[in-house]
């Protein structure tokens, strides 16, 4: 069974839907040989802690950073960007907040994902 039906991707998105075709790339590994075997044994390997762990680097990363996120994110809800924005060292403690998207952004609003990264990469020259 194709993993797209397994797991629909309806609630990642604000916006109409995500094309069927971009869906299917992005699953075609699980659904090929032992994609989902190996996918499953990597989450399982997942920790929590390794965010935690990572806390301390983010404080005290100087290159440039910004922290960009979707109003409609269904997984990871908007105020988490304020509170990574506060913890990344040299981000500007407003995150860029994408109206209108949710988790897969970059694939609703693509022109305007585009368009804020490149504001962004102008004013770090």
């Amino acid at each position: 069974m194709p993993m797209r039906k397994v797991f629909p991707l309806p609630q990642t998105v604000a916006r109409g839907r995500l094309p069927d075709s971009m869906i299917d790339d992005w699953f075609f590994a699980l659904d090929t040989g032992d994609g989902l075997d190996d996918w499953c044994r990597y989450v399982r390997s997942q920790s929590a802690r390794w965010t935690m762990d990572a806390v301390p680097t983010l404080k005290n990363w100087t290159k440039p950073a910004h922290v960009f996120w979707a109003t409609d994110d269904q997984f990871l809800p908007p105020s988490w960007a304020v509170r990574l924005a506060h913890t990344v060292g040299s981000a500007d403690d407003r995150p860029t907040l994408l109206p209108n998207a949710g988790h897969f952004f970059q694939a609703e609003i693509p022109a305007t994902a585009a368009e804020e990264l490149t504001r962004f990469f102008r004013t770090v020259g």
